[in-house]
């Protein structure tokens, strides 16, 4: 076992399996909710998949050389 713990690839394994559960989680609340109007459950939805393109692999809001900058281009200004 290594002195420094866990390493890089292992915590970001942990961190997708978490993020894989919570989408698990927010598709089933939007399939069988009836106590939350679905307006809302849209919004949180569209809110999660937004931080899901700003950290999916890494900090892209503040590292602005990553792939989000190329994302943004493609999506908005030449689509």
């Amino acid at each position: 076992m290594k002195e420094t713990g866990p390493s890089k690839e292992d915590a970001f394994a942990v961190f997708q399996t978490q993020v894989m559960n919570a989408w698990k989680d927010i598709n089933q609340e939007c399939l069988s909710s009836n106590a939350v109007p679905m307006a809302v459950l849209v919004r949180v939805v569209d809110l999660t998949r937004v931080i899901n393109l700003l950290y999916k692999d890494c900090d892209g809001n503040s590292n602005s050389t990553t792939k989000l900058k190329d994302f943004i281009t493609l999506t908005l200004i030449q689509p």
